[in-house]
């Protein structure tokens, strides 16, 4: 099969090294407004939905990015990640993601993002009381 050549590559999906028979779950990916050109890349929802006893692990090639995430359970700033991340996935649930910019996310944590490296960080810990509500 001929690649369509009108149709641009989804480096989303490329990033995102879902084995073909994973039904685990489904990816909503929404844009952000053009004001937020150079902050913020993307938001995306993940729902998800395993079988008892099961495990989905999912790996990503990071983007040399931060990104916020919140789920029912957690609100969490995510420094960047070097090379492939792995989250496992069990039972139901869902979770809002936005990506920065790359840089952008030391406007949110208000200086160098060494610190945030390879890990992440409860969203209170890096805005304060804004971040606890």
């Amino acid at each position: 099969m001929k690649p369509d050549s009108s149709r641009p590559l989804d480096a989303i999906e490329r990033a995102h090294l879902k084995d073909v028979d994973d039904a685990s779950h489904i990816m909503y990916r929404y844009p952000v407004d053009p004001e937020f050109d150079g902050l913020l890349q993307r938001f995306w929802i993940p729902v998800w939905s395993v079988p008892a006893g099961q495990e989905a692990p999912q790996r990503v090639l990071q983007y040399p990015v931060s990104l916020l995430v919140v789920a029912a359970d957690y609100a969490r700033f995510y420094g960047v990640v070097s090379g492939l991340s792995t989250t496992t996935l069990t039972g139901e649930g869902w979770a809002v993601g936005v990506m920065c910019a790359p840089a952008a996310g030391a406007l949110v944590a208000g200086g160098p993002m060494t610190a945030y490296t390879d890990r992440f960080v409860d969203v209170a810990d890096v805005l304060g009381t804004a971040g606890s509500g």
